[in-house]
């Protein structure tokens, strides 16, 4: 049995190879090809209390870094968002509330409509927004305070002032 050469617990220097390709993407077939082994060698690997551990650990930080890197670009993308809006950048607007409207037939957004109908359908939608209706009309309690009733918390508060300030 090869020694492990230490970047991962109890495995051999093949399994580690092996473990490497399938982290990075590669099928069971093209793992054990590269490392130079059967596939049912690595099909058996894969069975085994160590290798599936250290495989599904490699999975669980490649899904902590993908989301960390998401989470930074949606970052990025609000602060783009935030400026154009400061801008007044009417089509970022709209495009906002078509995500927002998805669904809800009151407006037609797909009609050309001047700059000023646009900002009292959006006037309008902010409206209903800060109303908390649903779609049926009825009050929805469901969003920015946890599904009770009585005062917004804190966070519904302030989407509700940054909401004013950048439209």
């Amino acid at each position: 049995m090869s020694q492990s050469n230490g970047n991962y617990r109890n495995l051999t220097i093949r399994q580690e190879g092996a473990l490497a390709k399938l982290l990075e993407g590669s099928s069971i077939t093209a793992a054990a090809r590269k490392v130079g082994i059967r596939r049912e060698t690595l099909h058996t690997w894969m069975k085994q209390p160590v290798f599936l551990r250290e495989y599904r650990d490699g999975c669980e930080k490649q899904r902590h870094e993908i989301e960390s890197k998401l989470i930074m670009m949606a970052n990025k993308a609000t602060s783009v968002i935030d400026q154009a809006l400061d801008a007044g950048n009417t089509k970022a607007a709209l495009d906002i509330l078509k995500l927002v409207n998805r669904g809800r037939p009151e407006i037609d957004l797909s009609k050309h409509q001047s700059d000023a109908e646009v900002d009292r359908m959006i006037q309008e939608e902010i409206a209903k927004l800060k109303a908390g209706r649903n779609r049926s009309g009825k009050r929805d309690f469901s969003h920015g305070n946890n599904g009770k009733k009585g005062p917004q918390s804190r966070v519904g508060q302030q989407d509700d002032q940054n909401l004013s300030m950048t439209i």
